[in-house]
């Protein structure tokens, strides 16, 4: 008998016995067969023949990629290689969208290769759903994911400051955060005279301001860079500094 085939006894009886004949075959399976079902009591036995005709079944498309949802920061492109396929020979598999937001598209340039493309603003910050279709002559598979966009806090444009030793410049800046989480204040990189103060702050919002304060010995260029932190993350802003002795 093939492999895909098992029988097992299911009550031997008292004279009447009762069998289960498990037939399983795959895709790749398809054949005329023929094998023997025989029963024993022990000293005396029977079988039968059977002819099993298993015939070529259409096999269903995939889509090729690794099953996951999607975590994804607002203003970056994401890409997703899959591998569409369809275990038919002769057949290949298509790949198109069938629900999803605006920011989603695939595109499928190669049979055997596509891409899932994704480029999230900052107006798509939350969460919905995508349903990707593979589709290979009549047949069709959809399969359906969740896609969550973040957003790191977006910090005004910082202007280069020229300060003359003795003298402190400050600079006012503004920092928001779509997801409306919130925020600290730190200076990542810069010179010990450049200090950072929060002057108002509140879920998804920050005002701040940078102080430079060089001493005489601070004369010349220096770069400072500071930070907003959020539970998702952080973002950097920099800028120059240069000090002059008047």
């Amino acid at each position: 008998a093939p492999p895909f085939v098992t029988l097992t006894t299911v009550d031997p009886g008292a004279g009447v016995a009762t069998g289960n004949l498990h037939i399983a075959p795959g895709y790749t399976d398809h054949n005329l067969y023929s094998f023997l079902v025989g029963v024993t009591d022990g000293d005396f036995r029977d079988s039968i023949a059977v002819l099993l005709d298993v015939p070529e079944t259409n096999q269903l498309p995939r889509l090729g990629r690794w099953p996951r949802d999607y975590y994804l920061q607002a203003g970056q492109i994401d890409l997703d290689l899959l591998a569409p396929s369809d275990p038919d020979l002769g057949q290949t598999a298509r790949l198109f969208v069938v629900s999803g937001p605006r920011f989603m598209r695939v595109e499928q340039n190669y049979p055997e290769h596509a891409i899932l493309w994704f480029k999230p603003s900052y107006l798509d910050v939350g969460t919905t759903s995508g349903t990707l279709g593979a589709t290979a002559g009549y047949d069709t598979v959809t399969e359906t994911f969740q896609i969550s966009v973040y957003a790191l806090p977006q910090i005004s444009p910082l202007a280069d400051v020229s300060v003359a030793v003795g003298e402190t410049a400050t600079q006012e800046f503004t920092a928001v955060d779509a997801d409306g989480g919130t925020m600290s204040l730190a200076l990542a990189d810069g010179p010990p005279y450049v200090t950072l103060s929060i002057l108002e702050s509140a879920p998804g919002s920050l005002r701040g301001a940078i102080h430079v304060s060089p001493r005489n010995y601070d004369v010349g260029d220096a770069d400072a860079t500071i930070a907003l932190r959020e539970e998702q993350g952080e973002s950097q802003a920099r800028f120059h500094i240069h000090v002059f002795d008047p």
